[in-house]
């Protein structure tokens, strides 16, 4: 998930919301959302149910259904290895950020601390990799092994069929849509260490019809006057399985005396070239030159791997996310 209006911080300046399918999956022609799936070993006309025999089956049917099943068998341990992968990560993550707040509430003053948190808790503004030690970049490293061992079994070979109506298909079949958990990101601007305003949970909506994913982040801490805030991102179709974002709002969420006026309050962004300088900028002072939005291309991603709970996908800035379906 990709989160934009995140000013730097040098106190958050730390550790830490595609690709090639098996031959396997390509015989099964799978699809998940509503696309093309194996043929069942009945037809429905009019409520009836015709059955046929295995042996009265066309050959490429028998193929179809019996790679389907291969195909779960064979994708279970690398799907497996990829979540582990990613809790280990983060609990590394985590145990990182707070021996790094013991050491900074022994050597800081609290007004030099107050001084360097952000506007949204992000680890940077821009679209660059988060600071890793060596301990975490190794997580991180194996981590991304495990995307690409499991990107080469990706069931779901035109995983943005149906976005906006792409390719023909209906949006409500679009394998997309849902409410999606943030489990992995090596991205700075949606990393977000426990802060001022507590721990951030970080989940995204999609909605495949209007075309909208909107990235959401909620802090726990009932003190903090920000409850969280909303961004509201379109997304236009490139490819079957890539898509163009620009990022449109930014939606806070407070906690107000009179929360029918001050509840909410709506920042419209400027133009996605320009939030591109504005990002690079205001981003992380360290690797601004190398690390800051390397890719050409402006805001956008290409899907890894996509089933019924799981998605993957890499930016066009070389950076990954992994999240998993909550409905």
């Amino acid at each position: 998930m990709t989160a934009v209006l995140l000013c730097p911080s040098l106190r958050h300046a730390s550790p830490l919301f595609f690709g090639s399918t098996s031959a396997l999956a390509r015989i099964s022609g799978r699809f998940s959302g509503g696309a093309l799936r194996p043929e069942a070993s009945g037809s429905r006309h009019r409520g009836v149910t015709l059955h046929r025999a295995a042996s009265d089956l066309p050959l490429a049917s028998l193929l179809h259904r019996r790679a389907g099943v291969n195909a779960d068998v064979e994708v279970a341990g690398p799907k497996a290895e990829l979540l582990r992968a990613c809790e280990e990560f983060k609990a590394k993550q985590e145990e990182t950020w707070e021996m790094m707040d013991e050491e900074e509430a022994s050597k800081s003053s609290s007004k030099k601390r107050g001084e360097k948190s952000s506007l949204l808790e992000a680890e940077s503004f821009a679209s660059q990799q988060t600071q890793l030690n060596d301990e975490l970049a190794a997580l991180r490293n194996r981590t991304i092994d495990a995307i690409h061992r499991l990107a080469a079994m990706n069931p779901t070979l035109e995983p943005v069929s149906g976005w906006r109506g792409f390719g023909g298909a209906s949006p409500a079949s679009c394998p997309l849509n849902g409410t999606w958990k943030l489990l992995f990101t090596d991205a700075a601007d949606a990393t977000f260490r426990k802060g001022k305003r507590g721990k951030a949970t970080t989940f995204q909506e999609i909605d495949a019809e209007g075309g909208w994913f909107v990235n959401c982040v909620d802090f726990e801490n009932p003190d903090s006057k920000l409850k969280g805030f909303r961004v509201f991102v379109e997304g236009d179709a490139l490819s079957p399985t890539e898509i163009q974002l620009s990022f449109r709002k930014v939606r806070l969420l407070r906690r107000s005396r009179f929360p029918k006026l001050f509840g909410q309050i709506t920042i419209p962004l400027p133009s996605p070239k320009l939030l591109r300088r504005l990002g690079k900028l205001f981003a992380r002072a360290s690797d601004k030159d190398a690390g800051v939005n390397p890719s050409r291309r402006g805001a956008g991603f290409k899907l890894l791997y996509v089933d019924g709970d799981l998605r993957v996908h890499q930016t066009f800035d070389g950076l990954f996310f992994v999240q998993r379906r909550l409905t």
